[in-house]
């Protein structure tokens, strides 16, 4: 059997370079044509693999658009191995905002920035003392822009992100960007409640507003989910057992094996060893 070069496309690098531009500050059409450049460079790249696994649909379609023509195939980013699928979540003690990631991933700085300018100031308005704790690594020049608000903490790395999801809800502001957030996942396998842009949550199957997540895509929705669920501890408690069993249903290891193994034998032209 020949070698079969199978790439795993994480992120559409050309649209998340043009909307990484426009967010600093450049114009549409410089960010317009530095990403044209980009797309030359990684279209051409894609089409020498004899195959393409993205993580979400609408990055596949993009590709497929932009004149990838190699097979291509929507897959889970990843398996949760049982002892991952650790559901402690306590919906009863007083909830805290969490956001996780660090400054040196663009989204990241972008959708926390929205959020903290535009979003928390109407959750602190009717609930002055909602703490948020706001992991990885971020700079002092960020960082103090908001150091007189004391319930914004900066808690630097955890070892043990546990910690801060057990009692938490995980905010997703994420704007730009392509691909699929894994720490919304890995919140799922822990049943930890998730308010998320629409972006930010794409690309996971499953996903039912309200039911299993929450998603909002402005300040005014994006803060008044956020206090729905701060203040609702039942309404905390029916989405982290939906996320829950999202998690277990969509990301066990035999779904994971069963669609790579089926995109392999594929590629390959072969029988899976059960048809043999």
């Amino acid at each position: 059997v020949p070698p079969c070069k199978i790439f795993v496309h994480h992120e559409i690098a050309h649209t998340r370079i043009a909307s990484d531009l426009i967010s600093v500050g450049y114009s549409k059409d410089y960010a317009s044509y530095i990403s044209s450049v980009a797309e030359a460079l990684e279209i051409n790249w894609l089409r020498k693999y004899d195959g393409v696994i993205t993580l979400c649909r609408e990055d596949k379609e993009l590709l497929i658009t932009k004149g990838v023509t190699v097979p291509a195939l929507v897959a889970r980013p990843f398996a949760l191995f049982d002892d991952e699928l650790t559901k402690d979540y306590d919906a009863v003690n007083d909830p805290q905002l969490v956001f996780v990631g660090g400054e040196s991933h663009f989204p990241n700085k972008e959708g926390l920035s929205w959020f903290l300018e535009e979003v928390y100031p109407l959750i602190s308005k009717e609930r002055i003392d909602t703490v948020i704790k706001i992991t990885g690594h971020w700079t002092e020049a960020f960082s103090n822009t908001y150091a007189a608000q004391k319930n914004i903490q900066f808690t630097g790395f955890i070892d043990d992100i546990n910690t801060v999801l057990k009692n938490g809800i995980l905010l997703v502001p994420i704007r730009i960007g392509s691909g699929i957030r894994i720490k919304v996942i890995t919140a799922f396998a822990k049943g930890v409640p998730v308010v998320s842009t629409s972006l930010g949550i794409s690309g996971i199957p499953g996903i039912t507003n309200n039911i299993n997540a929450i998603i909002a895509d402005t300040p005014e929705a994006f803060a008044a989910a956020t206090i729905q669920l701060l203040e609702n501890p039942q309404l905390r408690q029916k989405i982290s057992d939906q996320s829950f069993e999202l998690a277990r249903k969509e990301f066990g290891q035999a779904l994971f094996a069963e669609e790579r193994n089926s995109f392999y034998y594929e590629l390959l032209d072969t029988q899976k060893p059960e048809e043999m």
